[in-house]
């Protein structure tokens, strides 16, 4: 039954604004849409790179002069099963089996899982001999000893470290100075080894 007054029902009306406002948006939408890629557009145009070329020539130029990577992680696993995983933050190939890396760390874990950690400041690595130098301020943890020395050898093919200068070390037993010091894996279990004049102060 119509409205005796003559006016549309109020569904009829909801319905026909609701329809109003669909156009209308039909309308508007992909006009602005196009209004904001136009502008995008403009200013990419505006932005110029002359400020960032030089660095990035600057970059090129070093990395053709000198190849280098970054953040570098190494994992393998020696002959006598031993795991070792080994960072740097910059790797530098010296001719076709040396490499130099600066800020490395390495952990070795042995079969029975006691874990030898060794950073250092710069490695020398030769490939073709599986060896690797540690220098500057080299740092040892293992046993429950923490060592510092100059110079530590890595045989990465026996999973074993060798001090080539003089070891300061403090653990279990105290404070402890060699003049060499070795940490080789034995029955699947790691063996420090101090020699060469040692000089222990011990704390019971």
């Amino acid at each position: 039954m119509s409205d005796p007054s003559g006016s549309m029902p109020k569904r009829s009306y909801a319905f026909a604004r609701h329809s109003r406002r669909i156009r209308f948006l039909k309308l508007i939408l992909p006009t602005v849409a196009l209004a904001i890629l136009s502008s995008l557009f403009l200013f990419s145009r505006s932005i110029t790179m002359d400020g960032a070329l030089p660095f990035g020539e600057v970059d090129i130029k070093d990395r053709l002069r000198e190849p280098k990577m970054t953040n570098v992680r190494i994992a393998t696993t020696a002959s006598n099963g031993a795991a070792i995983d080994m960072t740097a933050t910059t790797v530098i190939p010296k001719g076709a089996s040396r490499t130099i890396a600066e800020i490395a760390t390495g952990q070795i874990t042995s079969l029975s899982g006691d874990v030898t950690t060794v950073t250092a400041t710069k490695l020398n690595y030769n490939d073709g001999a599986e060896k690797a130098s540690l220098l500057g301020g080299v740092q040892i943890a293992s046993g429950g000893y923490k060592m510092t020395t100059q110079a530590l050898d890595v045989d990465i093919a026996s999973a074993t470290a060798t001090s080539q200068s003089e070891v300061q070390a403090k653990g279990p037993l105290g404070e402890l100075t060699a003049g060499r010091m070795s940490v080789q894996q034995i029955e699947g279990k790691f063996l420090i080894v101090f020699n060469s004049g040692v000089r222990l102060l011990y704390r019971p």
